[in-house]
């Protein structure tokens, strides 16, 4: 019983194994502080990226605008709200199709290449344009450019939603 007494007397001598509240909570702050400033300036840098890209994006636009503003307008100026229209769609579709595949894992390249495609023709159109001003069949062949190229914005927007939904069914399927 003796032994007893004696524990119960030094039993603060005995637990020398006990935390130290000060020192695990400024290991919990400084592990928050780095967390907290490593996640910032991911999604900084991550916005700071788009806003570059969407400002090159949309000065290149911009300027594409500029150099072939309208040029069925010179023709015929009942076409000139027409072509803008085209032309506005085009550069909303773009923009959009390039913003969904930045926010997901689709690579825009392969799309990017059958814009340009469609591009390199219409610089022969143009090039044709300058030479015979006035022929009708080639404004019709122009403005049917612009459509194809809005109908292949459709399918490119349409075919980036549908990959996403199928990663998101994939991410809930595996959680």
């Amino acid at each position: 019983m003796h032994i007893e007494e004696y524990i119960k007397n030094k039993r603060d001598a005995f637990d020398s194994h006990r935390p130290d509240k000060e020192k695990i909570w400024k290991g919990i702050q400084t592990k928050r502080k780095s967390q907290k400033q490593s996640g910032s300036f991911l999604w900084k840098a991550a916005a700071v990226f788009f806003l570059i890209t969407s400002l090159a994006l949309a000065f290149g636009l911009w300027q594409h605008q500029q150099k072939n503003e309208y040029l069925l307008a010179h023709i015929s100026p009942a076409l000139l709200k027409q072509e803008k229209s085209y032309i506005h769609n085009i550069s909303i579709k773009y923009l959009e199709a390039e913003s969904f595949a930045q926010k997901s894992s689709i690579n825009f390249a392969p799309y990017q290449k059958e814009l340009d495609e469609i591009d390199l023709e219409y610089k022969d159109y143009i090039s044709d344009l300058g030479q015979n001003c006035c022929n009708e069949e080639l404004v019709q062949i122009l403005m049917d450019y612009y459509e194809k190229k809005i109908r292949l914005l459709n399918r490119i927007l349409f075919e980036i939603q549908k990959q996403n939904e199928y990663e998101k069914q994939e991410q809930t399927i595996e959680a």
